[in-house]
């Protein structure tokens, strides 16, 4: 109860401290240095109680002081006047811009710095409860060994070696998982044929299998057990759901699966199925279901700690192999520096550094990475930075108010000490450096071509990542690749594409991320996500828009859609994208329309009349 009367009690604080702090000092003031020292300072007063709220309590609270202040001020020209007029001669809107400029910046600021902090402390919770599951469920191995030591069902040694099996299962890394669950089911279960399928729109494709008869190559919307297993999350069997209906599939020969397992990984995603095609018929035994689950089950928590943490890996911003930034994160620094070249009419420049060998391997290129480091090193100021490039065989160099001729002076030099580190590594003799140069240099004004030079490099540095591994969304290039592999499903399938773009007057790459995370929690009437699996989202680096694929989707799930992104943009804290307004356009288009044909976002904004949303 008490903790309920104080977080009610906390919002009228600070606007409580804003006008005690503003009356005491009108007071003071007036009292020893009289009215002159609140109406014509030489710094007035009030200017550091409204940067003190401000920073203490966030930007509302910054303004409310700065009205306070604004009001009180007028208020004693009026009273010097002795209310004359409303509006008095030593009035100026010096101070009251001095108030309100300092109370929005600051508490701006603030709150910036404070959703950071959140974000940081549910990282924090989250690495902290996942540490916590990983000691439960040791402990619930340990108790789960004795429990079937006691099972007098069991062989003497059969507990040590599921415990054994859990273990070798708690080794594996992400790619050896799928191995390690086909190898245990065939030789530790006792299954004759089991495989693992992987969905790709609306198939099941083959992704590995083991024992000693063939498994089905693929498995397609006619036979239904496999769709409401991925579904529902939930395993079939013969044992609880009885016999599954028999099923011809692509090779021409008929199959009946024995039991369907979903292997979830993280946020309960579905990444596999496990199916027993074939096993003994004294193997079916409720023992024989229980441990299959058991299996999967452990496999399933093993997968989703290892993505969590693989994301946890990536969302650090330092390569730890070769200490250069990760391509999303040198491409975000990047863009934001060619933004301010372009707003401040500076220079700006970029160095791409390629490795081309004479042997035609790639052997070597890791190695001369680490020679690039010791380069860079030496060479770039404190204002310039390095990433590598998607391909993670490349570095760029980011060089901030540096001209076209400071750039390739900056190559130069790089090839004069790549020569001399070719001594201390011999195995670069075959390694050839490949240097480009493209440089952002304005004219006298913002004119069309400073537009077209910032585009092209902005378009450049999107290539630089085609997706966000810790969000998942993808880059304006990527998005663009995605969208040209649909092209052709839909080319075979004669199917539509939905695309949703939607426009930021006030555009900002990282509050965009946020937005699209709001998307994802979107849901149907039915309660279901919205945007299903196969829904992909791209945010071209410079933050103008967000973009929808929807495959085969008709058109009232179309409009559905564009409304309920309206009504999620309006539900959504993002102050900075909310201080402009929103644009949404959506079209349901089919192979033949012109956007097929363009070669980047840019082009697609022209040739379907979008740009005029987009100020392109």
């Amino acid at each position: 109860m008490n903790f309920w009367t104080r977080e009610k009690k906390l919002w009228w604080l600070p606007y409580l401290e804003a006008l005690g702090g503003i009356l005491i000092l009108t007071g003071f003031f007036l009292e020893f240095y009289g009215i002159s020292s609140l109406i014509l300072p030489r710094f007035h007063p009030f200017l550091p109680l409204v940067l003190l709220i401000a920073a203490r309590y966030g930007f509302l609270p910054g303004v409310v002081s700065a009205l306070l202040g604004c009001l009180d001020y007028y208020l004693l020209l009026l009273w010097q006047d002795h209310w004359d007029s409303l509006m008095p001669g030593h009035f100026s809107f010096l101070w009251p811009s001095a108030f309100l400029f300092s109370g929005m910046i600051v508490g701006e600021l603030r709150d910036a710095e404070s959703r950071r902090y959140s974000d940081l402390e549910s990282q924090f919770i989250k690495e902290k409860d996942a540490a916590r599951t990983a000691t439960l469920q040791v402990e619930i191995l340990i108790k789960a060994k004795k429990e079937l030591e006691k099972r007098v069902f069991l062989d003497p040694n059969l507990a040590t070696e599921l415990f054994d099996v859990f273990r070798s299962l708690e080794k594996d890394e992400i790619d050896s998982i799928p191995s390690t669950l086909l190898s245990l089911c065939v030789s530790f279960v006792g299954a004759d044929s089991v495989a693992l399928y992987r969905r790709d729109r609306d198939h099941f494709f083959l992704e590995g299998s083991a024992g000693s008869f063939q498994c089905p190559d693929r498995v397609d919307r006619s036979y239904p057990p496999f769709f409401k297993v991925y579904d529902s999350r939930q395993a079939m069997t013969i044992r609880e759901n009885g016999i599954f209906p028999e099923g011809v599939f692509a090779s021409g020969k008929k199959h009946r699966p024995l039991c369907i397992y979903p292997v979830l990984s993280e946020e309960y995603r579905v990444e596999f199925l496990l199916v027993i095609w074939h096993a003994p018929f004294e193997k079916l035994t409720p023992d024989f279901f229980q441990m299959m689950r058991m299996i999967v089950d452990r496999a399933s928590s093993r997968l989703e700690f290892l993505e969590s943490h693989k994301k946890t890996r990536e969302s650090v911003s330092i390569d730890e192999t070769t200490g250069f930034l990760r391509p999303v994160f040198f491409a975000r620094r990047a863009a934001e520096e060619l933004s301010k070249s372009y707003r401040y009419q500076a220079s700006f420049s970029l160095l791409e550094v390629s490795f081309r060998s004479s042997a035609g391997s790639k052997t070597d290129f890791r190695s001369a990475l680490l020679s690039v480091r010791e380069i860079v090193k030496r060479l770039l100021r404190d204002v310039d930075f390095s990433g590598l490039t998607g391909d993670g065989d490349g570095v760029c160099l980011c060089l901030p108010h540096t001209s076209l001729s400071g750039a390739e002076v900056v190559q130069k030099k790089f090839l004069v000490l790549w020569d001399e580190l070719l001594s201390s590594f011999p195995l670069l003799q075959e390694v050839t450096p490949v240097l480009q140069v493209h440089s952002f240099f304005p004219s006298d004004g913002r004119g069309e071509n400073d537009n077209k030079l910032y585009h092209s490099l902005m378009i450049r540095l999107d290539s630089v990542f085609l997706q966000d591994p810790s969000t998942g969304f993808y880059s304006g290039q990527g998005f663009w690749l995605e969208l040209q592999k649909e092209k052709q499903l839909i080319e075979k399938e004669a199917e539509k594409i939905g695309l949703i773009a939607v426009c930021f007057e006030t555009p900002s790459w990282e509050d965009v991320v946020l937005f699209g995370k709001a998307l994802r929690g979107m849901r149907n009437l039915e309660g279901k996500p919205l945007l299903t699996e196969r829904t992909l989202i791209g945010i071209p680096l410079d933050g103008n828009s967000l973009w929808l694929l929807l495959p085969k989707p008709d058109l009232n799930a179309l409009e559905f859609i564009e409304g309920e992104v309206l009504s999620t943009w309006s539900g959504t804290d993002i102050p900075r994208l909310k201080r402009g307004s929103l644009s949404i356009k959506a079209r349901l288009l089919d192979p033949s329309d012109a956007f097929l044909e363009a070669e980047n976002l840019n082009q697609l904004l022209h040739l379907t009349g979008w740009s005029k949303y987009f100020g392109a």
